[in-house]
């Protein structure tokens, strides 16, 4: 008897623990039906800042009319990257926070495939483009209360170009507008600028060929495309070179540059000044839009409403307000880093430029090569000894992609160092009369990397490239063992050909163990970039350089 009731009793405790596991379950996968989830792709510089309102958001556990839990994931993506993703249906999305009304434009007339449109958008916060200079040149610009007229200036500095023995007094800079949020917006300002117009400027001015010739000229004052914004702000803000260097950026930027300048020493003075063009700015309007696509439910619409009413209140707009852009929101106060303190004026940049149509967005891009200044470039390749193998044969691939994105009007040259350094291809636009070059080298000897920097320099302070942007690209394994030239030496250099010549210094170091620290220092004097990974790292950076030379 007492057997079959403690069978029965087991019988009825594993019936009851299934039925409860089994409710669980439900209610887990109820739960887990009562949650929205939006996926939300914006652009790096807004990231920390979307990263604090998506916390204050979900603490504040926002919930549909139907009790469902609405949660955000965030996703990283640049802007003509992402705009060129989506319209082909490669990111899915619920909502893209683009920089640009512009952008917006572009993805929608470059739909293929399942690229969703993007609709409903609604603007966030936005930003002028603004022109960065150093404080004391602003006499060059007969700036009146951050105020310059673009035309008196260029009309002025052209005719002191046309005085005999006289050359032009103005270099230009800007982001690439293939890599960074404020590159675009930096070519539609001097379009416009090169332009003048009351209207949007449309395709078919653009396509007249003295209206692109215009464009182009301004371009050709070009010393380099920043690698990042804070290499774009920190070449303009030490430059010594006595012609005035304009930096086309937001003023968001430029607030924020100034800012961690001033923390750092404090008492100084803003090492950048905004000016603001009479003729108008093209403003950088951030834009959270719905992604038009069958993926995308009313409850993801719903959640995405939800969460721009967060994006659009006091608190968000002031958190906005403090990273420098300017809030969409009426009436929310004044605060640091948008007050003159810091360079900026908030009072100007009033008048804007109207958004292009889509088309003339993707001339621009696909016409990008053909506007860009011509550049200089001299690849600098370590072939000692310890370079041998897979850290060699990589140099030498990357360095062959580098030769292939080239244009056909750019300059290009081949330096090898091993024991000492080795002219291998002096410059030519013809790629195919470099590359032969690059594939011969062998890894043998020593390493001379001091005497192969100075010879680059020397290489690109010739006459035959004064016309073109300058850059040396080195890619090392190790520290230098049989240079002539010591450190000393090298770093005032490197300095010199920075302030007085423009020079863009790369160096990349490949391997984690080698000691980089003179190479850093030599990168920093020169006011250039310096970049240490191993192998696996090596695709990921240079396809990052190819964007940025």
């Amino acid at each position: 008897m007492f057997p079959i009731l403690r069978l029965i009793s087991l019988v009825l405790f594993a019936t009851f623990a299934i039925t409860l596991s089994s409710c669980r379950r439900s209610n887990q996968e109820k739960a887990a039906d009562k949650t929205v989830l939006i996926r939300v792709v914006h652009s790096p510089e807004v990231q920390s800042y979307l990263n604090s309102v998506v916390e204050g958001f979900h603490l504040a556990n926002p919930t549909l009319p139907d009790g469902s839990d609405v949660r955000v994931e965030l996703k990283q993506e640049a802007g003509i990257t992402a705009a060129e993703r989506i319209s082909k249906g490669r990111l899915k999305t619920h909502a893209w926070l683009a920089s640009s009304s512009s952008l917006v434009n572009y993805t929608n007339i470059s739909l293929q495939n399942l690229g969703p449109a993007q609709v409903d958008c609604q603007q966030i916060f936005a930003t002028p483009i603004i022109a960065a200079v150093q404080s004391r040149q602003l006499k060059a610009f007969n700036a009146t209360d951050s105020e310059f007229s673009w035309g008196d200036f260029i009309d002025t500095h052209s005719a002191l170009e046309k005085k005999e023995g006289a050359d032009i007094k103005v270099t230009l800079s800007h982001a690439s507008p293939t890599s960074s949020s404020t590159g675009l917006p930096s070519l539609l300002q001097i379009a416009y600028l090169a332009l003048p117009q009351e209207g949007a400027l449309t395709l078919a001015e653009l396509k007249i060929p003295e209206n692109f010739e215009k464009i182009r000229a301004l371009q050709g004052l070009v010393s380099h495309y920043g690698f990042s914004e804070g290499a774009l702000l920190n070449t303009a803000a030490l430059s010594r070179a006595e012609k005035p260097l304009i930096s086309f950026t937001t003023e968001q930027q430029v607030a924020l540059f100034n800012a961690r300048a001033m923390s750092n020493n404090p008492g100084s003075s803003p090492p950048l000044t905004a000016l603001y063009p009479k003729e108008g700015s093209f403003w950088v309007d951030y834009q959270l839009c719905v992604s038009d696509a069958d993926w995308v439910t009313p409850a993801h619409r719903a959640a995405v409403k939800l969460f721009a009413s967060a994006l659009l209140s006091e608190n968000a707009q002031l958190a906005a307000e403090r990273r420098g852009f300017r809030p969409s929101v009426a009436g929310i106060p004044s605060a640091a880093p948008l007050t003159r303190e810091f360079g900026v004026e908030v009072s100007k940049g009033s008048k804007a430029f109207l958004p292009p149509p889509g088309e003339l967005i993707s001339f621009l891009l696909e016409r990008w090569s053909d506007l860009q200044r011509p550049k200089a470039l001299l690849l600098a390749l370590d072939t000692s000894g310890s370079m041998e193998g897979a850290a060699l044969r990589i140099g030498k691939k990357h360095f062959r992609n580098i030769l292939a994105a080239c244009s056909w009007k750019d300059l290009k040259g081949i330096l090898s160092f091993s024991t000492k350094p080795t002219v291998q291809a002096e410059f030519t636009t013809d790629s195919a009369e470099v590359i032969p070059a690059l594939d011969q080298l062998q890894a043998v000897g020593g390493s001379a990397v001091y005497d192969s920097i100075r010879k680059g320099v020397e290489m690109l302070n010739t006459l035959k490239v004064s016309t073109y942007r300058k850059t040396l690209l080195v890619f090392t394994d190790g520290e230098d063992k049989n240079s002539d030239t010591s450190l000393k030496t090298l770093l005032p250099i490197v300095e010199d050909a920075f302030r007085s010549a423009n020079l863009n210094l790369i160096i990349v170091g490949v391997g984690h163990d080698a000691d980089f620290s003179d190479l850093k220092r030599i990168a920093e004097a020169a006011n250039g970039l310096f970049f240490q990974g191993g192998l696996d790292d090596m695709d990921g950076l240079f396809e990052q350089l190819i964007l940025n030379l």
